[in-house]
């Protein structure tokens, strides 16, 4: 498959992973982590804008934390 070649409208998932098998392994790690990268923040503003803004201390976090770790509350 010659990449200068590929239409990114033509791309699909099957031909995107048939390429993506040709290459090494540690070059296929390097290319997720490129691609996570990328994707990472804007899954992270997809999540934030789901979650709701609270005000919360430290210790009530630490206290959440114990809570859900040991089964106990302060």
């Amino acid at each position: 498959m010659n990449v200068e070649r590929i239409n990114p409208q033509e791309l699909t998932i099957a031909k995107f992973l048939a390429l993506f098998n040709q290459f090494t392994r540690a070059q296929q790690v390097e290319i997720a982590r490129k691609i996570w990268k990328k994707t990472f923040g804007e899954q992270w503003d997809l999540l934030d804008a789901e979650l709701p803004d609270t005000d919360i201390s430290e210790e009530e976090i630490l206290d959440e934390l114990r809570a859900v770790r040991y089964g106990k509350t302060s």
